[in-house]
């Protein structure tokens, strides 16, 4: 297994920065349509109730998309500005992870917060070990980068939030089961 994993990290760690910045460039554009489009219906029908934090968190995802955003292109056309803008990409993407491993964590927890509630499973397991790739490829120093605990963090990152997804899950059904059981 350990040789497995070993060569599925070599195949990443082979591949060219560019595909970095191709992926960062398009889950900017994903960050900035969903958040955007949903603060734009916000603003548009202000009976709709908001979820919890939103605003909040837009205020926060959509200027930081727009940088990753601009920094790809920029990186994608000077060669030389790759490294950097990769290392701030690293930075940002687990700034994110943290956020989303806490709000997923909250509602392991204490429950969704009421109103409509969606859960893309695997998203959020990729979305994590991918940041934290980046992160430890990029951004940590890199005399750190040969310690297996760097080495496999994406590795451990996508058990861990694979395990919470997991609980949302069962959170989830045993809320269901719990409101079916009020149905008369």
């Amino acid at each position: 297994m350990k040789r497995f994993l070993e060569a599925m990290l070599a195949k990443l760690d082979a591949a060219s920065p560019r595909v970095f910045l191709y992926a960062n460039l398009v889950i900017a554009a994903f960050v900035l349509l969903g958040h955007g489009m949903t603060l734009l219906v916000l603003h548009l029908r202000p009976s709709i109730s908001q979820p919890e934090g939103m605003i909040g968190m837009t205020m926060v995802s959509l200027p930081v998309a727009s940088i990753v955003m601009m920094s790809s292109v920029a990186a994608l056309l000077v060669e030389r500005a790759r490294a950097g803008v990769l290392a701030f990409h690293g930075a940002s993407l687990m700034l994110g992870a943290l956020a989303m491993l806490a709000f997923a964590l909250h509602v392991v927890l204490w429950g969704m917060s009421g109103g409509n509630f969606s859960w893309t499973p695997g998203l959020f397991s990729l979305g994590i070990a991918y940041a934290v790739f980046v992160f430890t490829r990029y951004t940590v120093p890199v005399s750190w980068r040969t310690k297996p605990a760097i080495t496999f963090a994406p590795v451990w990152s996508l058990a861990i939030a694979f395990l919470v997804e997991v609980s949302i899950f069962v959170r989830l059904v045993v809320s269901m089961v719990a409101t079916f059981r009020q149905i008369p």
